[in-house]
């Protein structure tokens, strides 16, 4: 069974992260992390990223963001290393992700939103799984706005 976990970006960590990366044909579908962890520095009050760790083996990179105006939690940039994907760490991680919410880190919040290159079926899959549902818009790249209840109980 695989133990997921999200640890802090730390100097000590930011390397490693960086060299994270998607399979070619997916790098439209997710920013590179060098890009994700300028915006969490400048959006620091209310955003974290995260490497995804199995045991001490750093799999992946998230962002995440609150917003206090309207108690959304937001997932700005999800990715598994290209050398890790399909091994069900995409699935673990979002539902870490999903906890770490519950847990109101930046304050109340009552649903979770991220989007999503309609092409990037797997993630999709994954969203759904997880209970995301697509609102029907789309953000200002085009990608697809999934949103869940951040109550709702995590179904495996």
């Amino acid at each position: 069974m695989t133990t997921i976990q999200l640890k802090p970006v730390t100097k000590e960590t930011i390397d490693s992260c960086l060299s994270l990366s998607v399979l070619e044909q997916q790098q439209s579908f997710v920013a590179p992390v060098a890009k994700s962890l300028a915006y969490a520095y400048v959006n620091h009050e209310y955003c974290r990223p995260f490497g995804i760790y199995d045991g001490q083996e750093l799999v992946g990179y998230v962002s995440t963001i609150y917003d206090p105006s309207d108690g959304m939690y937001c997932i700005w940039h999800m990715l598994i290393d290209k050398k890790q994907q399909g091994k069900g760490y995409g699935t673990a991680a979002l539902a870490q992700v999903i906890t770490y919410f519950q847990t109101a880190p930046f304050g109340k919040g009552t649903r979770i939103g991220l989007s999503c290159h309609e092409q990037n079926t797997t993630a999709l899959d994954v969203y759904r799984k997880l209970g995301f549902k697509e609102t029907g818009e789309k953000d200002d790249e085009g990608e697809v706005i999934l949103i869940r209840s951040l109550k709702t109980e995590i179904e495996n």
